[in-house]
């Protein structure tokens, strides 16, 4: 079985004992990034395909987008600095070293999305990492102070290095332009398996690669949920981070509670989760 998205023509990669599913979706990626051309296709038989815009299905084949997965839709870094209060925008790629925060992948917030009309899906814009309410970044101090304090020796002040945010794959993986409502909130499932999925691409991780071997970072929080940050340490591996430049934290999107946060990174220092 083949499928041909935007020119390309994708070999189905689908276990013949999927094939007696009725509810299993086939789902098909067109991938044009990097200079690098290709298409992805997989099958899977979870619910949350279903939430997608229904322009998307044919059948039981979902097609996603051309404009989803190419080089206009990247959101890039960008590198911040603390003064003392709060974080400024400061010279990308940052010329010291300093904190990297790896973020996972962009959702709804870091995109400018069209307007629909006529039931289409429209375009969108990239912005920046942590955009929308979680812009105000007043409560990363308190965070990385707690680090600071386990990691002396690795980081200064936090006002004398800069941050920068990362996304390892730097494109939506949740699809949220697609939900049939965009006032859904993320389909976890689909953004693990997406991003899995474009991360296994070569282009992808050793776009990744170059990006942190130009920041060398002192310090790396992976802010990754666990089965993404999983597929990372392989890469960290062949990039020649040890363990101790990096730790682990829960996502930002769990940072409201501050004081919360600094307990369970206590916790997990205590158990030598490092």
């Amino acid at each position: 079985m083949s499928v041909t998205v935007a020119g390309i023509c994708i070999a189905a990669r689908l276990p013949c004992d999927l094939q007696w599913m009725p509810s299993t979706m086939f789902i098909y990626l067109p991938v044009d990034v990097f200079g690098h051309q290709t298409g992805l296709c997989f099958a899977d038989d979870h619910p949350e395909w279903e939430g997608l815009h229904p322009s998307l299905y044919q059948g039981e084949h979902l097609y996603v987008p051309d404009d989803q997965f190419c080089d206009a839709a990247i959101v890039p870094d960008v590198t911040l600095q603390y003064d003392g209060r709060t974080f400024v925008s400061t010279e990308h790629p940052p010329d010291r070293r300093g904190i990297v925060l790896l973020l996972e992948s962009p959702h709804r917030d870091e995109y400018e999305h069209q307007t629909r009309r006529q039931g289409r899906i429209g375009t969108f814009r990239p912005r920046e990492p942590l955009w929308g309410k979680r812009a105000n970044l007043s409560f990363l101090p308190d965070l990385l102070a707690c680090i600071q304090n386990m990691r002396r020796a690795v980081v200064p002040a936090l006002t004398e290095v800069p941050l920068t945010l990362c996304n390892p794959v730097p494109l939506q993986t949740s699809l949220h332009r697609l939900y049939a409502s965009r006032r859904d909130g993320l389909k976890a499932h689909i953004r693990t398996v997406v991003w899995k999925q474009l991360f296994g691409l070569r282009v992808i991780e050793q776009n990744f690669g170059i990006r942190l071997r130009r920041y060398r970072p002192l310090l790396i929080l992976d802010g990754c949920t666990k089965p993404l940050s999983d597929q990372l340490m392989q890469t960290f591996t062949n990039l020649g981070l040890t363990r101790h430049k990096i730790v682990k934290v829960r996502h930002p999107s769990y940072w409201d509670a501050i004081d919360d946060l600094i307990d369970e990174q206590r916790r997990m220092m205590a158990r030598g989760e490092r």
